[in-house]
């Protein structure tokens, strides 16, 4: 199967709502079960907060100029590269974009970015979100546990 074409691109302002409104729809469920409402002021003020923080990447339609139009948003992508590891903070893919292999296929690419830094790469799950499997699929071990998270790390091969 071939991987579905995809680019990564810097995250703009523009992309603040696509952004919101994806992590919502994919976090939301989630964060109501085990923490109660989704409040949006403090949500988005959260994000606001992150984008200035971490890097955050959009994915775009590998057929589209440099996902500049609306409908090429595809997910997002926040990663940071640490001392010790390379973190992978949130992936997110639009719904109709699921079951496709877009997320195996991004994560593959930043698995490749850790390997070429020869660092370990981190992320954290909900235990209740299904999105634990693909990261077992792509070789991530549960290295910690809380109620809430599946703490997960991949490490490069020597």
């Amino acid at each position: 199967m071939t991987e579905p074409a995809f680019t990564l691109r810097p995250y703009r302002h523009e992309d603040f709502e696509f952004v919101y409104q994806l992590g919502k729809s994919g976090l939301g469920p989630y964060v109501e079960q085990l923490f109660g409402p989704w409040v949006d002021s403090e949500r988005r003020a959260q994000l606001a907060q992150r984008v200035l923080s971490h890097a955050y990447e959009l994915v775009a339609d590998g057929g589209a100029e440099d996902g500049a139009n609306g409908s090429a948003g595809l997910g997002f992508l926040s990663c940071e590269t640490l001392p010790t590891h390379l973190s992978l903070h949130q992936l997110f893919i639009a719904p109709a974009q699921q079951r496709r292999g877009l997320g195996s296929a991004v994560v593959r690419q930043v698995q490749r970015r850790a390997q070429a830094l020869n660092l370990p790469l981190r992320l954290r799950v909900f235990c209740i979100n299904p999105a634990h499997a693909l990261y077992r699929r792509l070789g991530f071990a549960v290295v910690e546990q809380t109620p809430e998270r599946f703490f997960m790390e991949w490490r490069p091969e020597q």
